[in-house]
């Protein structure tokens, strides 16, 4: 068979992920036009119009003006204001920070530079792994709602993701390479140190140490440069976070919620739900997602403990899906982060029904489309993209409510497949996937068939 004819029959497969592209690309497009209309972009797109490009300009006017971890009481790591430092306008920050992201065009560019090279990234290991889908799949990261809220919000996370995707991706022929690039993208996001942690799972103790090693580099270089930040006090400022009773009152905190534990805290908290639905119902529907919650996590420990037994049935990359998930669906991390779990889901391949159940979830997730259930009022706001004052009109969506509900199904997904390779009637797909060698320090991924 032709080679050209080969890759025509792979892709006709894959149709279903090209129409879920379209469906993406066009949602972008209906959001614009809305934007020209009313002024700011709708929902699902983040609901405070004036709140724009605010993490970064935030993180680096305390990395200028000082009081980062005594007053400001940051969880970011040290590395986090070196950068803005590094790419930020210095004479900017004199100001008061509502108005730095009128001068400061250093930091935007950066990102955006950084943005571009993730997609390039995405794309060559999607080509890489996955070449009947790379380009859908690509879409979906790069374009869909996790990325395009961390761009809009100018959060760090967009270099994190640089790094992380780097050291899951065929790009870097260099295992310190790989080791270094995840070890920044840990010193960007603390969080990420569980997916390299997990890698225990299938025995990879060089990969884990060395890149353990390398944070510690990275965290004493940065430590030094800026003079705070040491892990105490980020581990301090991490509890005071975890801790803070006002999170659970702010509509804003679980907009992008990903976890349905936070969720049901602010729906019992101040919300005023109850009183529409009784309070019978609430609490069922509060322990029915609780429960989902802590069931799920308890097969996803399952997974990591038959994956410790038979490493070698299980993809690093599978490994880092789980373990993603698990952190993301059962602790607070924001909406940004779900990007990256979207991009582990996106190395399966399309084929069975757990499998094709996680893919369907993460591409419901990257759709920039909701559904508004009921008006809570309308104010005038000034909207930041469009440069003047707007009326926004305020709602309840559907977002918050499903958005959770997707990653879960992302992990049912992740879960199912990982107990078909193991104990079920999949265990004979890993002769069938066979793994190219890149060298011995380079881990291995699948390699599709037609």
């Amino acid at each position: 068979m032709p080679q050209w004819l080969r890759r025509g029959i792979i892709c006709l497969q894959a149709k279903w992920e090209w129409a879920v592209a379209v469906f993406l690309i066009g949602a972008l497009v209906y959001a614009y036009f809305q934007f020209l209309r009313i002024g700011y972009l709708p929902l699902p797109f983040w609901p405070d119009p004036q709140d724009v490009y605010a993490d970064g300009y935030s993180t680096a006017w305390w990395g200028f003006n000082g009081g980062i971890y005594d007053t400001w009481k940051s969880v970011y790591p040290p590395l986090s204001f070196v950068i803005t430092r590094l790419f930020a306008t210095s004479r900017c920050y004199d100001a008061d920070v509502t108005f730095v992201r009128d001068c400061d065009w250093g930091l935007w560019w950066a990102e955006l530079l950084f943005y571009a090279l993730n997609a390039f990234i995405v794309y060559r290991t999607m080509r890489w792994a996955r070449p009947e889908a790379a380009i859908p799949r690509t879409i979906g990261v790069i374009l869909g709602l996790p990325m395009l809220y961390a761009f809009e919000h100018l959060n760090l996370l967009v270099f994190a993701y640089t790094g992380l995707f780097l050291a899951f991706s065929p790009l870097l022929k260099s295992a310190r390479m790989r080791w270094l690039a995840f070890a920044i993208a840990i010193n960007l996001k603390v969080y990420l140190v569980m997916i390299l942690l997990a890698q225990l799972c299938k025995r990879r103790w060089r990969m884990v140490e060395g890149t353990l090693f390398c944070v510690v580099l990275v965290q004493l270089i940065s430590y030094l440069i800026i003079g705070h930040g040491s892990p105490q006090e980020v581990y301090e400022n991490i509890v005071i976070f975890n801790r803070d009773p006002g999170r659970a009152s702010n509509v804003n905190f679980v907009f992008y919620a990903t976890t349905y534990n936070s969720l049901a805290e602010f729906i019992n908290g101040n919300f005023p739900v109850m009183k529409y639905v009784g309070s019978q119902l609430m609490e069922t529907l509060t322990l029915i997602a609780r429960s989902s919650v802590i069931l799920v996590q308890a097969g996803g420990l399952l997974c990591f403990f038959l994956i410790w037994l038979h490493p070698e049935r299980v993809s690093r990359t599978r490994l880092a899906a789980l373990a993603y998930l698990f952190v993301i669906s059962s602790t607070e991390t924001g909406g940004y982060t779900t990007a990256g779990a979207v991009f582990f889901v996106f190395f399966e391949p399309g084929k069975g029904f757990a499998r094709t159940l996680s893919l369907i979830a993460a591409y419901a997730l990257c759709l920039a489309v909701d559904m508004n259930i009921s008006p809570t009022g309308s104010h005038i706001v000034n909207g930041y993209f469009a440069g003047r004052e707007v009326w926004q009109d305020l709602w309840i969506s559907a977002g918050p409510f499903v958005r959770p509900g997707l990653i879960l199904l992302m992990q049912v997904g992740m879960i199912i497949a990982t107990l078909q390779d193991i104990l079920g009637r999949n265990r004979h797909l890993h002769s069938e996937w066979p793994e190219r060698s890149d060298g011995p320090a380079l881990a291995k991924l699948p390699v599709p068939t037609a």
